[in-house]
């Protein structure tokens, strides 16, 4: 192949991966306009466990974000200093404030023992191919652990990502962090991704898991 047909041909695919990038992007517009976050599709029941609260929201407040930071840093601290991406407070600050965050807080009355970060997003900047709910936080308080609340939380977000007809639920783990990959690969059954690193030949610090989503029934199929 000569230089010209080899630049023509990245031509092609660019404008390939901007009109994939495009149409994905027009999937997720009503998703992230939900004023509700895809809670309105939940049965009521759905969103208790026990005798806390589940509620979904577009922005926490200042009390909220403070509360749902202090348990990210208890959780979290310790993992992100033995890896090299480093513990950056103010870089998990700021990623809890992001426009595009969504959240499910789980409370005891007012105060917040649990929450998961989630967005509505392209799952791959250099090769779009899927529009996906991604999970970039479940923490539950010490104290809540072992309770069912991360099942719960799991559980509706991939009922709302069902729902709204995304393609599957995805999400890292680190992978010195063995009790967080217990749950979500043993428990919960979510599977390396395709898009893992590992895959590719290449040693990171972390797994891409992911889970795919029910694919709605053609009308006027049977049950």
């Amino acid at each position: 192949m000569g230089k010209q047909s080899k630049s023509n041909a990245k031509k092609e695919q660019r404008k390939l991966t901007q009109r994939c990038r495009a149409a994905l992007e027009e999937r997720l517009r009503a998703p992230r306009a939900l004023q509700d976050c895809g809670a309105g599709f939940l049965q009521p029941a759905l969103l208790r466990v026990g005798d806390l609260e589940i509620s979904f929201e577009p922005t926490l407040s200042k009390p909220d974000l403070a509360a749902c930071f202090d348990i990210l840093e208890d959780n979290m601290k310790e993992q992100y200093e033995v890896n090299p991406w480093g513990w950056d407070p103010k870089m998990k600050r700021a990623e809890l404030a992001n426009d595009e965050a969504r959240f499910v807080v789980v409370r005891d009355n007012d105060r917040v023992v649990a929450f998961a970060h989630f967005r509505f997003e392209v799952d791959d900047d250099d090769a779009p191919e899927r529009a996906v709910l991604y999970v970039r936080e479940l923490q539950v308080a010490e104290a809540r652990r072992g309770s069912g609340i991360g099942r719960r939380v799991m559980g509706v977000l991939q009922l709302v990502g069902a729902k709204l007809e995304l393609d599957c639920v995805l999400l890292t783990v680190f992978e010195s962090n063995k009790g967080a990959r217990a749950f979500y690969e043993e428990k919960l059954k979510y599977g390396l991704d395709r898009d893992d690193p590992s895959l590719f030949g290449r040693e990171e610090c972390y797994r891409l898991l992911s889970k795919s989503l029910p694919k709605p029934k053609p009308l006027g199929e049977a049950n």
